[in-house]
């Protein structure tokens, strides 16, 4: 019995260990990121950086606005120091919200301010924040496969959707395993037919259609290049 609680111990301390060594790594790259302004070597760094500065960069998934809205609220989950959400698109008046589990930090590295500012939530709390139902939209970019409990965070996302919209998801395939699960890196992220998997280590598996199937309607499935999902709130 002792040594199973020993074991328990361990293990949360490892994890500990190893989100702090994520936190370290992923300031360290935004700072490197501010410096560079994106990349001067890295053409589609550069892109990223310039697009994420533009007031005038126009929303990347129209199709998933509503119609009837002339407001449309937009949570990015996860988005870093500065969201990489187009703000404008003709028509609508698009109100972003941006978090991430580290945006109280970020404030101290970005050089200026940011047109959305990213306040400090993680991505599994996102209930305590902001309640059911208060988003059109919900979007998350290379971040939930980064979360301690993604699966949580996801369902959390759905959650805080007014029913009838959408949760746009994008992930790097299966990171974990090219990152040697070192860091943040502790789940993958793939298609499985109509499915979003998130894998750990263990074996551990959340499969989005058995499991909280009921709750939402696949729209666009595409694990070709990335783990991209986007779905409708029933």
């Amino acid at each position: 019995k002792i040594k199973n609680i020993l074991k328990k111990l361990l293990e949360g301390f490892n994890k500990n260990l190893s989100w702090e060594s994520g936190v370290r790594q992923e300031l360290n790259y935004w700072k490197k990121y501010f410096k560079e302004e994106g990349s001067i070597h890295e053409k589609n760094l550069r892109e990223d950086y310039q697009a994420r500065c533009d007031a005038n960069s126009i929303f990347q998934y129209p199709e998933y606005l509503p119609e009837e809205s002339l407001n449309v609220k937009i949570l990015d989950v996860g988005a870093g120091p500065l969201t990489v959400l187009g703000k404008k698109f003709p028509g609508k008046n698009l109100i972003i919200t941006a978090v991430d589990a580290l945006g109280s930090q970020y404030k101290n590295i970005i050089p200026f301010e940011p047109l959305v500012k990213t306040e400090q939530c993680h991505s599994e709390n996102l209930l305590e924040y902001f309640g059911e139902e208060a988003f059109d939209i919900t979007h998350a970019r290379n971040t939930l496969d980064h979360a301690k409990c993604p699966y949580e965070a996801f369902i959390q996302m759905i959650k805080c959707t007014k029913k009838g919209g959408f949760i746009i998801t994008n992930h790097s395939l299966n990171e974990a395993t090219l990152e040697n699960w070192s860091g943040f890196h502790k789940w993958n992220f793939y298609i499985d037919g109509n499915s979003l998997i998130m894998e750990d280590k263990d074996g551990v598996k959340f499969n989005s259609q058995r499991d909280i199937g009921s709750l939402i309607k696949p729209v666009l499935v595409n694990g070709s290049k990335k783990a991209l999902f986007i779905c409708q709130k029933l």
